[in-house]
C-alpha cells in the first residue's frame, strides 16, 4: 500500500484574490523545492526497500503535501474572516450615520 500526493498543478483557489493567490503560489513553490530537496536527501540516505510496505518517501510526501494543504486551508478562512469582518465593519458604519442623521 503506498500513499500518493497530490502533487497536481491545479488551481489552489476558486477565485482569484491578488496576494492569497501569491501567497498560495509562494507556498506551493516552496513545498515543491522542500519535496525535491527531501526526495533527493532521502534517496542518499536510505538503501533498497523491500516492496512488503509503503516507502519512507511516499510517506513524508504525503505528510508534506496535507500541511500544504492545511496552509491553503488556513489562509482561506482567514481571507474568508477577513471578508466577514470588513462587511461588519461597514453595517455598523452605515447604522451609526443612520442614527446620527435620524
Amino acid at each position: 500500500m503506498t500513499l500518493e500526493a497530490n502533487d497536481t498543478d491545479e488551481p489552489a483557489l476558486d477565485h482569484d484574490d491578488g496576494d492569497g493567490s501569491k501567497d498560495i503560489a509562494v507556498i506551493r513553490e516552496q513545498t515543491f523545492e522542500s519535496l525535491q530537496i527531501l526526495r533527493n536527501l532521502l534517496s542518499l540516505l536510505m538503501p533498497k526497500e523491500d516492496d512488503g510496505g509503503p516507502k519512507l518517501v511516499d510517506l513524508i510526501t504525503a505528510l508534506v503535501a496535507q500541511q500544504r494543504d492545511i496552509l491553503v486551508g488556513i489562509r482561506r478562512l482567514q481571507t474568508d474572516m477577513n471578508a466577514l469582518f470588513d462587511r461588519q465593519d461597514r453595517k455598523i458604519g452605515v447604522e451609526t450615520q443612520s442614527k446620527s442623521t435620524g
